[in-house]
């Protein structure tokens, strides 16, 4: 089924808010400079493309947790917890779920209002 023009504009605005959020998350933590080496590094040593973060969350996740160590979970629940209130959305946290599993739940036709 083909998508209409519609649902990929709602779609990259839903994928636009996630690498915005995380962009200023670890920009706020980290500061510019560590947030490109970062970049970099998840481009040259794990092959993600910075666009291609929303749809390879288990791949930013893995290269996070490489990066930074356990401390990574912490800078993940910032991350969603920051989408989640910016969405409106209630974010109730699971036993077991880890930061892919919140990011699929994102819903593709998202209302987002920045709070910020």
């Amino acid at each position: 089924m083909t998508k209409s023009l519609l649902e990929h504009s709602l779609e990259g605005n839903r994928d636009d808010l996630i690498l915005k959020t995380i962009q200023d998350i670890l920009t706020e933590v980290f500061g510019e400079k560590s947030f490109r080496k970062m970049r970099q590094t998840m481009k040259q040593s794990y092959s993600l493309e910075w666009y291609e973060v929303p749809l390879k969350s288990d791949v930013f996740s893995s290269a996070l947790r490489r990066i930074l160590g356990s401390g990574s979970v912490i800078i993940e629940d910032l991350i969603i917890e920051s989408l989640y209130f910016n969405l409106g959305l209630e974010l109730r946290w699971k036993k077991g779920f880890s930061f892919p599993d919140y990011i699929a739940q994102l819903p593709s036709a998202s209302r987002t209002v920045s709070r910020r």
